[in-house]
């Protein structure tokens, strides 16, 4: 069955619009990919920043007596609580 020459044009049509689809698809996924790039890194510096902080807390606690120091503050409280 032989393709008439408007068939045939409409096919050309039709492969160059996925073409034009393909390309653009593909753009955006490199869009898409550059933004998730910087989302990552962002995250990492997040959680960079959270694990400092609780190293630093860490630390604070260590250099003002660790747990010697929290059982005399319970204990205290313990006396002031009882008192009333």
């Amino acid at each position: 069955m032989p393709v008439s020459e408007i068939a045939f044009e409409r096919m050309k049509a039709d492969i160059e619009d996925l073409r034009f689809a393909q390309a653009a698809r593909v753009e955006r996924e490199k869009s898409d990919e550059a933004r998730l790039s910087r989302i990552e890194g962002i995250l990492s510096r997040l959680t960079w920043i959270v694990l400092a902080a609780i190293g630093g807390a860490f630390m604070a606690f260590v250099i003002n007596g660790g747990l010697s120091s929290a059982v005399k503050a319970a204990s205290t409280v313990t006396a002031i609580a009882g008192g009333f």
